[in-house]
């Protein structure tokens, strides 16, 4: 493995906050099961995709096996190191903290998967069924920022923006039939929002049995944003197929809204909100997984269509 002090970390905070002050939204890849390897993750960085994420590995296995940790992620030791999610699936605090402990040095920032539906991981306790247990998902998050503090890493949020020990701690999650129960579990994961327990918070804004092909509620989002994008950044995930077709607007993003122009030279055209698509508020990334698979250079808007690239959407966390 590259020596860590060769690493050019970022934290992930300031990725928000360059994309922020570029007026835009941050744009990242989704954990994908066999897809989201080193070179896939180099590839789409290379085309402008912020943020990548690793496949989901089982912090459990992770911990016991250097087999697993050897196969499960890699790193470059001469090609770009794109700024790297490692997503654990873990129901223990002890297994996510040791497994973000080993990790941490290679990566930008540890994520636990509240979101992957699969029979299999909602059977062990693991993604979807965490949205069941939203004490013991603040437990793990909190017991992951304690042991990397402990380690030595800098997990102040904002504060630790600039160190280039900082790390982040977050969690993907999808959301309840009954979002009142959404809300109350983000409530307690997230903890005070002066001393939030997670630097940002990515949602899927489908329930655990709702299929790909079903469109994303944008109701949910709507709400769930207007509660807590103040309190912390949020990324969607989901139907995230064109950036110049998103079935919604947003303040950071006005790729899609047509534009009024005025004969005054003094007066630049701007975008004005489209009545007919739902405004979401306080977003602040997209994370996408098909589309990027399709095209690589979505974030670059090389093609302007999303051609529905068949992968095994069930295996798409």
């Amino acid at each position: 493995m590259l020596e860590p002090s060769l690493l050019e970390v970022i934290h992930p905070l300031k990725l928000f906050d360059i994309a922020r002050h570029e007026k835009r939204l941050l744009y990242a890849s989704a954990p994908m099961v066999r897809y989201s390897k080193l070179a896939f993750r180099q590839t789409v960085y290379e085309y402008g995709t912020d943020l990548c994420w690793t496949p989901m590995i089982l912090a459990k296995e992770f911990n016991r096996s250097q087999l697993a940790r050897d196969s499960d992620f890699t790193i470059s030791t001469c090609g770009p190191q794109p700024p790297t999610i490692v997503q654990f699936g873990a129901n223990v605090p002890q297994e996510l903290a040791r497994a973000s402990s080993l990790v941490v040095p290679f990566c930008n920032g540890i994520d636990l998967n509240c979101g992957c539906p699969q029979s299999w991981a909602c059977a062990e306790t693991l993604g979807a069924a965490l949205m069941e247990k939203r004490e013991l998902v603040r437990d793990m998050v909190i017991a992951t920022r304690y042991q990397l503090l402990q380690d030595g890493w800098a997990v102040g949020k904002e504060a630790d923006i600039d160190n280039p020990k900082g790390r982040s701690v977050s969690v993907k999650i999808r959301v309840h039939k009954d979002l009142r129960k959404t809300i109350d579990w983000i409530t307690t994961v997230l903890g005070h929002p002066q001393d939030r327990n997670i630097d940002f918070l990515t949602i899927h804004p489908r329930t655990r049995w709702t299929p790909s092909s079903t469109p994303i509620n944008l109701e949910a989002l709507e709400i769930l944003t207007s509660t807590f994008g103040t309190q912390v950044p949020i990324l969607l995930s989901g139907d995230v197929f064109a950036l110049n077709s998103l079935p919604f607007t947003t303040p950071l993003h006005t790729t899609n809204a047509p534009t009024f122009t005025t004969s005054d030279p003094s007066v630049p055209d701007a975008p004005s909100p489209s009545p007919l698509l739902k405004h979401i508020p306080h977003l602040s990334g997209l994370m996408s997984a098909r589309a990027l698979l399709a095209n690589p250079a979505l974030r670059m808007a090389v093609s302007e269509k999303y051609h529905g690239f068949e992968v095994e959407t069930d295996r798409l966390k």
